[in-house]
């Protein structure tokens, strides 16, 4: 009966804060930069993992995204190559970028601002992050799905070479989808 009974708590336990991870296909890190203050720079990170924690209880969750740098793809090869170099990103000295989010409420009004944190080429910083969609079925198989977006002075985690002919400020925007495995 003991054996059971702690079965049943370890079973609901385990319910009660599902570990979604993000998959890797539907997980978009994309940025916008300005070059010469009028031409357009974008691009998008194609290799990115990570993972939220949720728990049912306070409908809160926590995330992480981890961005593998050297993935940069701005659909010239000669600028990413430039961009991984250390003038920009140094990827063989940092080659992951971090975002984390702790208690993000699943149910509040959208579209809101949290509290995150960033580190970036050696530097890790609060940054203040926009959620324009969060949306998060937990009764079968836990999944949420989640736009976030914020900019940044690029300046401030120490990429600072060929400003102000390349932007300070860069726009940062994360599309990802979370299911549990």
């Amino acid at each position: 009966m003991r054996l059971w009974l702690l079965n049943v708590i370890g079973c609901l336990s385990a319910m009660a804060e599902p570990m979604l991870t993000l998959d890797q296909i539907h997980v978009q890190p994309r940025f916008m930069a300005k070059a010469l203050g009028f031409i357009a720079i974008d691009g998008v990170f194609t290799q990115a993992s990570g993972s939220m924690q949720i728990d049912t209880v306070t409908r809160t969750a926590s995330l992480e995204v981890r961005i593998a740098l050297a993935s940069i793809s701005t659909g010239s090869e000669s600028r990413d190559n430039h961009l991984r170099g250390s003038e920009f990103f140094d990827v063989a000295n940092f080659p992951l970028a971090t975002v984390k989010v702790q208690d993000l409420a699943l149910d509040a009004d959208l579209p809101r601002q949290v509290s995150g944190l960033l580190s970036l080429h050696g530097v890790s910083k609060p940054v203040q992050l926009n959620i324009s969609a969060l949306r998060c079925e937990l009764a079968r198989r836990p999944a949420c799905q989640a736009s976030v977006s914020t900019s940044l002075l690029r300046s401030e985690w120490g990429m600072r070479h060929y400003l102000p002919l390349v932007a300070d400020e860069v726009g940062i925007q994360i599309e990802m989808d979370a299911a549990a495995p």
